[in-house]
């Protein structure tokens, strides 16, 4: 599919059509320019990218994230999609099954959070593998963004394994 509506991205995601609607009203995830506030009978769509976020999104709104936060979240989410082909190829492989894909998100400021895409390689030969190296990647982000830009700022770590959360755009 190339592009989405608010009811495809509420059964894609499974989160309520509300939820859904005040994302897109408030910029969490971004309608196809031709179609955002085209007026009436016009239905939103939004790109595969953009189904893409509204799957990465749901999780944090599930635990309560004001939305001024999944804002941030969205926009490093879309940020590293387009400026790095690796990390679509490593989104659009995890989609199809065809390997584990993970999200690393970090951060050292408040409201500055940091996408990294990662795919274990042909050398990790088990989970626990991965983990040690997804460990090490999210703590080598975080000591580097700490010294960059916030020494005194609480770092913060999230993981996601991008197969469960992006299996319905199959």
């Amino acid at each position: 599919m190339d592009t989405y509506s608010l009811a495809d991205l509420t059964r894609i995601t499974g989160a309520k059509r509300r939820s859904v609607q005040l994302w897109a009203e408030a910029g969490v995830i971004k309608a196809d320019p031709f179609t955002e506030r085209a007026g009436t009978g016009t239905h939103r769509r939004f790109s595969r990218d953009e189904a893409v976020i509204a799957c990465l999104v749901h999780p944090w709104a599930m635990r309560q994230i004001a939305i001024g936060e999944l804002l941030n979240v969205s926009a490093a989410i879309r940020r590293h999609l387009q400026e790095s082909p690796v990390s679509r190829e490593i989104v659009e492989d995890a989609i199809a099954g065809k390997e584990d894909g993970f999200l690393v998100m970090t951060t050292t400021t408040v409201g500055e959070w940091g996408a990294t895409f990662w795919s274990p390689d042909e050398t990790i030969k088990d989970m626990k593998d991965t983990f040690c190296e997804l460990g090490m990647l999210a703590v080598e982000v975080l000591l580097n963004d700490k010294l960059r830009n916030n020494p005194e700022a609480g770092p913060q770590s999230k993981i996601f394994l991008l197969n469960t959360y992006l299996t319905a755009l199959r």
